[in-house]
């Protein structure tokens, strides 16, 4: 199953592709070719696929001859589901319930999508959890970048500090009349500093 928002080059092509990749993925070596799994395929598509006359928004397609639609075998299906072309109006169909859920894009479209099923409740309220969930961890990295942004601060203002005092230092040992080498090697403050101090 995927979902495709846009309409890209080759698509029908690279959805067949898969599926044939799947289908050929399902049988092992030794393995009777009767008891190859099927390989089913869902594409969701944010776009219109199919122009007019094709209205319905699921069109299913297998292996079958077109002139009589005489099926060959039902082991290889692409599904494709376009929901610009799904009808606002509940069509008694758990394929539209669940579609209506899934082109939600606002909190009463999900509301209206909950009151249809049970089941795509619970899907409604798992997105929701998982966007509060997304919202406190957004919320937590937030927290957590304020605090280090803060305990940098304070790193740097003590370390500031730090190097004041060791100037303070320095300048009462260059007025005690001690040189500036000696001054420097005590207050383990470099040379060029030191010599600033005595401007």
């Amino acid at each position: 199953m995927e979902i495709q928002l846009a309409h890209e080059p080759g698509f029908p092509h690279r959805l067949t592709y898969y599926t044939a990749a799947m289908l050929t993925s399902h049988l092992y070596r030794g393995q009777p070719y009767d008891q190859a799994a099927q390989a089913i395929s869902v594409a969701i598509v944010d776009f219109t696929l199919f122009d007019p006359p094709y209205d319905a928004y699921h069109h299913r397609f297998r292996l079958r001859d077109p002139s009589d639609s005489l099926e060959f075998t039902d082991i290889f299906e692409v599904n494709i589901l376009e929901l610009p072309k799904l009808p606002q109006t509940l069509d008694h169909s758990l394929l539209w319930k669940w579609l209506r859920f899934i082109a939600a894009t606002t909190r009463e479209e999900l509301d209206m999508a909950a009151a249809t099923d049970p089941a795509i409740a619970d899907a409604v309220q798992d997105v929701l959890y998982a966007s509060d969930e997304t919202s406190l961890l957004w919320a937590q990295q937030r927290y957590e970048l304020a605090q280090h942004d803060q305990d940098n601060r304070e790193y740097y203002a003590r370390m500031e500090g730090a190097q004041e005092k060791q100037r303070e230092i320095a300048r009462g040992m260059l007025g005690k009349g001690l040189t500036p080498e000696e001054t420097a090697a005590f207050a383990q403050l470099p040379l060029a500093e030191v010599n600033e101090l005595m401007d």
